[in-house]
């Protein structure tokens, strides 16, 4: 599949390539990615600011603002083929505030997310929602609906 990386720190490394397809092991939605959008997040990794790559790996995939379209999704997951999602990047901090205890991961209140590997999984796995495709836990897309 295709996706945009970098090798964190190091600026004006990103490029498009090929990469593995997400294991299943990373969560039992399979999403194919319809777009994704740039932030300023995005615009500081490449410039080589910060970033982490996942354990092992040089490179990391970059991209978190994305919407989606489930391809497979388990029994009672709330979610179903077909659905529109968007994905959810931020993860609950190790030492959780108010907000992170009640799964409102993306109001924490315990400093900037993408200055802590343990509280943002943005680019830090091949299953980044900027990838053609990618994996998430039920609890890690959300269903979009159009009015």
């Amino acid at each position: 599949m295709r996706a945009i990386t970098v090798e964190p720190g190091k600026p004006s490394s990103g490029r498009l390539e090929d990469i593995p397809e997400p294991p299943i092991a990373h969560g039992p939605v399979l999403v194919k990615t319809l777009a994704v959008g740039v932030c300023g997040t995005d615009i500081e990794i490449v410039g080589g600011g910060y970033g982490w790559a996942p354990p092992g790996k040089a490179r990391l995939v970059i991209g978190h603002e994305s919407l989606g379209e489930v391809l497979e999704a388990p029994p009672g997951s709330g979610l179903d083929q077909g659905d529109r999602v968007v994905g959810i990047v931020r993860r609950p901090d190790p030492v959780p505030c108010a907000s992170c205890a009640a799964g409102e991961w993306d109001m924490c209140r315990n400093g900037p997310p993408r200055r802590s590997p343990g509280r943002i999984e943005a680019g830090s796995t091949a299953s980044s929602p900027a990838a053609s495709r990618s994996t998430a836990g039920p609890r890690r897309s959300c269903e979009s609906r159009t009015t």
